[in-house]
């Protein structure tokens, strides 16, 4: 619902720029004769045509000028609503923000800052062309009164005292992507006699903000920007539209696109083959670059997916924003630098057509409701790509995607082991996808390498056995912490049942190749402590001179040429997180 206004008169004034409106209609309804960007607000002229610059991502001098015309002397402008352009943005979190007690005292009270440019009101006698007021006013960034972006507001100084404009702008969507600005001025003053000197009609509005401030952001896109709007009077509450205005937009090659993807699998416990990894996407962007039109991501050939878990959102459940519970399979949150709060939402999993494979929907909610779909592809019967193309031209600094993990709620199925190389317990893999962003200034970056960062893993762990058939064996197990994990504050170190530590032994044969200590658990169980604060990234265990005993029935079968495997499982207590753990297995070769 679009709050009432008290005493309002700036109509189309919502956010920075552009109002407009295309072809007049009905004959006895109001009419928007005239409407243009401008850069300027004389009071004794016509205002300039266009913005003060046409560079892209640029912050211009820049506002509006509109004219109206009335079917009789009775009618006067209730509502009128503007489309802004996709891209012609203003930013509420530029500057501070004018509480409406203060703006409805005359705003000398606003913050320092707040009012980020001036307004013009020409008023005319009712059914004529005569001037009878022409008026400047001071124009602010005023504090949101429900859940919208932000609200602008004008006021304006006459003897009978202030009139107050106050405008609230939401961000809406209008379809393949295109995610507009759109603001709502209603129950507009209607200029009575009293108190003024005779029944007046609004015949201009308009308004300027200021560069300086930075609150009017040009489109990141070269293109012609069209805006479009409709006005309703009080007698007849039929919409009409007006003349649409457009500018270009220029210089996009001066506009950085930069943006940095990071990537998350994994948890404790769903690192290996056969397990159902959880999934982090994270896309951030430096102030000031061109907003991203979508990229194009292929996944790690780790993951594949998870389809027996799979319940889907259809398009027509997806168009009605009805998608069922069950087809949500994470979440998503995004910042930016024009919103005070993130957006977040569920992302669902919808049907594609032509493939059992789904696409995401990203449902972002908040002061701005924006729904991100991606399009879903095998790549060689084995990669996993994901597509978007159609991205809203919003400012956004950071944007986080996560999908669940789990048998029953997972998306991805692993492959392969994520954290080591083939069966091996001490080469770790790099699980690795490619990445490549499209910017709506035109821009496309190369493909690139996209490495993900493992979550869960457990050390890399090498045993080695030496004189295995004697009574003071060697066992070394060399541990190295996983490239994403943080570093080792502690170890536990468990042996086999073939292999059993002597605790009287143990103080003397037992080393560590740090300077840490290694203390005696159980016959089966040792541990190593002490390090520095920073922790340790790799340890190794020395066990000799006694302090670890092969069992008689391996040194027996060793001695008659029979292979024998041990094992060693080490668990990391890491300085920040989870513990983790790997089991490592090693052979000592019998002889005769």
């Amino acid at each position: 619902m679009v709050p009432r206004v008290t005493r309002s008169f700036l109509t189309l004034g919502a956010i920075v720029l552009a109002c407009a409106v295309a072809p007049a209609m009905a004959a006895a309804a109001i009419t928007i004769d005239s409407y243009k960007i401008t850069s300027d607000m004389p009071l004794g002229s016509t205002p300039s045509d266009g913005p003060s610059t046409f560079q892209a991502g640029a912050n211009p001098d820049a506002g509006s000028w509109s004219t109206f015309l009335y079917p009789n002397a009775s009618e006067d402008l209730k509502t009128a609503i503007t489309n802004f352009a996709p891209g012609l943005l203003g930013n509420p979190e530029s500057v501070p923000k004018c509480p409406q007690a203060a703006l409805e005292a005359g705003g000398t009270t606003c913050p320092a800052g707040s009012q980020i440019g001036t307004s013009r009101l020409l008023a005319v006698v009712a059914g004529t062309t005569t001037p009878a007021a022409n008026l400047a006013g001071r124009f602010y960034n005023a504090e949101p009164l429900g859940n919208e972006p932000g609200r602008l507001a004008a006021v304006t100084d006459t003897s009978f005292g202030p009139l107050v404009s106050s405008i609230p702008f939401e961000i809406t969507p209008r379809g393949g992507g295109d995610y507009g600005l759109t603001g709502t001025l209603t129950d507009i003053n209607r200029l009575p006699s009293p108190p003024f000197p005779a029944n007046l009609q609004v015949r201009g509005l308009g308004f300027v903000i200021d560069a300086s401030t930075k609150y009017v952001r040009n489109p990141t896109s070269c293109r012609f920007n069209v805006s479009t709007g409709q006005a309703a009077g009080y007698e007849d509450p039929t919409f009409v539209e007006g003349p649409a205005y457009g500018f270009p937009t220029t210089g996009c090659d001066q506009v950085p696109f930069k943006p940095v993807t990071t990537l998350e699998l994994g948890d404790r416990g769903n690192t290996g083959e056969q397990r159902f990894p959880p999934f982090k996407l994270t896309i951030r962007q430096a102030a000031g670059e061109a907003d991203q039109l979508g990229n194009k991501i292929t996944l790690p050939v780790e993951l594949n997916t998870n389809n027996p878990a799979y319940k889907t959102c259809t398009q027509a459940q997806a168009d009605a924003d009805n998608c069922p519970d069950e087809s949500k399979f994470g979440g998503v949150a995004a910042k930016s630098p024009f919103l005070a709060e993130e957006l977040r939402g569920p992302v669902y999993l919808i049907q594609q057509t032509n493939t059992s494979l789904p696409g995401l929907l990203l449902d972002l909610r908040g002061r701005v409701h924006v729904k991100i779909q991606t399009k879903t592809t095998l790549v060689n019967n084995r990669a996993i790509q994901s597509l978007v193309l159609n991205g809203p031209q919003l400012p956004v600094s950071e944007l986080r995607l996560g999908l669940n993990g789990g048998r029953n709620t997972g998306v991805f199925l692993n492959r392969q082991d994520l954290c080591f190389r083939g069966n091996s317990t001490s080469r770790f893999n790099d699980v690795s996808g490619l990445i490549k962003d499209y910017g709506h200034n035109g821009t496309t970056t190369a493909e690139t390498k996209l490495k993900a960062k493992i979550n869960g893993c457990g050390p890399g762990v090498r045993g080695r056995i030496s004189r295995a058939t004697r009574a003071t064996p060697l066992v070394r197990i060399e541990t190295d912490k996983h490239p994403d994990s943080p570093n080792f504050k502690e170890l536990t170190v468990r042996v086999s049942r073939n292999l059993r530590l002597v605790k009287s032994r143990f103080k003397r044969g037992a080393r560590a190749t740090e300077d840490v200590d290694i203390r005696y658990v159980n016959r089966r169980t040792l541990r190593v402590t002490g390090f520095p604060a920073a922790g340790l990234n790799d340890v190794t265990v020395l066990l000799r001179r006694g302090a670890v005993r092969v069992s008689q029935r391996s040194r027996n079968l060793l001695r008659r040429g029979r292979t024998r495997t041990f094992r060693a499982k080490v668990r990391q207590t890491p300085v920040a997180g989870e513990a983790t753990s790997t089991r490592a297995s090693f052979r000592a070769r019998g002889s005769r």
